[in-house]
């Protein structure tokens, strides 16, 4: 059965559709414009079929230009990387951004994700220097993540092997080693109840640490992966102001 909220969602999602563009005839996106100098980039987890994500916990956002980026490369999604063992969607979405911060001039950056979107938003985050990143149960070694995944993994890399999967494992450490000392404040929220925390969430907290990043950690209760929606909304929802805790973006 529908509920309010469903069907409010599932209209929200129609209209964003109806914005939606292609960027050099491969990346879908939507930039919804409110004239303002700054821009939050949201990322897409993976899902039966690539969607866009948080557009209904950031409809009440109307001081700040959104970019929703959709994930839909290889099978269920590339993590923006790669597509058939090519870099395609890294160089687009990379251009993608950098065309909107020219052609915008926006002063401040805001990435979002959660699971795969917020490996992304962290990626991304650090490559332009945001001054905030926010991600919910993020994957960190993406190869041994897609390891029992075979239908993603060769979809991205256009093999399955060890060599694959240790390259994929090694794009964020190396990441966070190109960005030692970077300003941007990652807002991580995780739970030590599921299976992301042991197998990456720990490891990446210690290069964190180890490379002088800045993050906060939100931790949370919820012991199913799927579950990282709500409480990752919830954390948005105060940080933008919609809901009071004394906390905001500035």
């Amino acid at each position: 059965m529908l509920t309010k909220s469903k069907i409010k969602k599932a209209i929200l999602l129609l209209k964003l559709k109806l914005k939606e563009k292609i960027y050099q005839g491969r990346l879908k996106y939507v930039l919804e414009n409110n004239s303002s100098d700054t821009l939050v980039i949201i990322f897409s987890a993976f899902s039966p079929r690539p969607v866009y994500n948080y557009m209904y916990t950031l409809e009440k956002l109307r001081n700040a230009d959104k970019l929703y980026i959709l994930d839909d490369f290889g099978y269920k999604g590339s993590y923006y990387w790669y597509e058939n063992g090519h870099n395609t969607p890294l160089i687009l979405v990379k251009s993608l951004i950098q065309a909107a911060i020219n052609r915008m001039g926006y002063k401040n950056l805001v990435t979002i994700g959660s699971s795969k979107g917020g490996t992304c938003a962290i990626y991304y985050g650090l490559m332009f220097g945001a001054q905030h990143i926010f991600a919910g149960a993020c994957q960190y070694y993406v190869g041994n993540y897609l390891s029992d995944k075979p239908d993603i993994l060769n979809a991205m890399m256009g093999e399955t092997n060890e060599v694959v999967i240790a390259k994929l494992n090694d794009m964020m450490p190396a990441h966070l080693r190109q960005h030692k000392g970077s300003t941007s404040l990652i807002h991580l929220l995780y739970s030590p109840n599921e299976n992301t925390y042991d197998k990456h969430i720990i490891y990446l907290l210690a290069d964190l640490k180890k490379y002088g990043i800045p993050f906060e950690e939100i931790i949370d209760n919820f012991k199913d992966h799927n579950d990282v929606g709500k409480p990752f909304s919830h954390l948005l929802s105060i940080y933008f102001g919609f809901e009071s805790s004394g906390r905001s973006i500035k």
